[in-house]
């Protein structure tokens, strides 16, 4: 029994990765796929009172346009491969910026790196997915710990070999981690990712933060987008104050 319901739950995580594969396969493309959406957000003293509406276009390489219509903060986003570019419509700033962790999208970061990222958790609900983030840890403590266990060097960030350890040896190296402050801290409890029963496409994206924060990305429309959004006309921003944070 135990053999088949392990089978069972294996079946299920190596079909939901096939799910979330064909997703960023659709969305992720050099042509851009473009996403009509609504956003909301609620924690313990604060609730949206109807979705923010907003659209985004995805293009390969990490690439996108955001068009977010919050009432008291309408803004454009631009990231071409190199800068990222926020149009504040109503104070007619540009700032200008590098990407990081921060300020990339999430759907870009569930779907291009969630197996790095995240491990897929069983949920009752039939057709969601759930993805709890993986303990992630600073590279230079966990390369000192390495050293100091006198492991393998091979087993070294960024690039790692496939030897693996032994258990004791994992604890030794936890405890490791954990004396010198080595694991990084991630807000994000859990991530569910809502699909339409009948295409398996998404439908929703909602995330659970430890801050008891609720953010929900719920997906109006899904379409190839045709042209580039990521050129813009420069002359119709002219009045607009540039600010460089690089």
């Amino acid at each position: 029994i135990l053999f088949i319901l392990s089978n069972v739950l294996l079946g299920q995580e190596n079909s939901n990765e096939h799910i979330l594969d064909s997703i960023y396969k659709n969305l992720i493309n050099k042509n851009g796929c473009h996403i009509e959406f609504e956003y909301s957000f609620k924690n313990d003293n604060y609730k949206t009172e109807k979705p923010i509406s907003g659209n985004v276009t995805l293009y390969s390489e990490n690439r996108f346009y955001l068009e977010f219509n919050a009432p008291e903060n309408q803004i454009i986003q631009i990231y071409n491969g190199h800068i990222l570019q926020t149009f504040f419509l109503e104070e007619k700033e540009i700032h200008i910026d590098e990407i990081n962790n921060n300020t990339g999208l999430l759907i870009q970061d569930v779907f291009g790196s969630y197996k790095e990222k995240y491990i897929i958790q069983k949920t009752e609900e039939k057709n969601t997915i759930r993805l709890i983030p993986v303990k992630d840890y600073s590279e230079e403590v966990f390369n000192n710990c390495i050293d100091t266990l006198q492991l393998p060097s091979c087993l070294k960030l960024p690039k790692q070999c496939k030897i693996g350890i032994s258990a004791s040896n994992k604890k030794l190296l936890n405890n490791c981690l954990k004396k010198n402050n080595g694991y990084l801290e991630t807000d994000v409890k859990s991530i569910d990712i809502e699909l339409n029963s009948a295409n398996k496409e998404i439908k929703s994206i909602t995330q659970k933060r430890k801050s008891n924060n609720l953010e929900q990305i719920t997906i109006k429309s899904l379409s190839i987008h045709k042209g580039n959004k990521l050129i813009i006309d420069s002359t119709k921003y002219k009045d607009f104050e540039i600010i460089d944070f690089r």
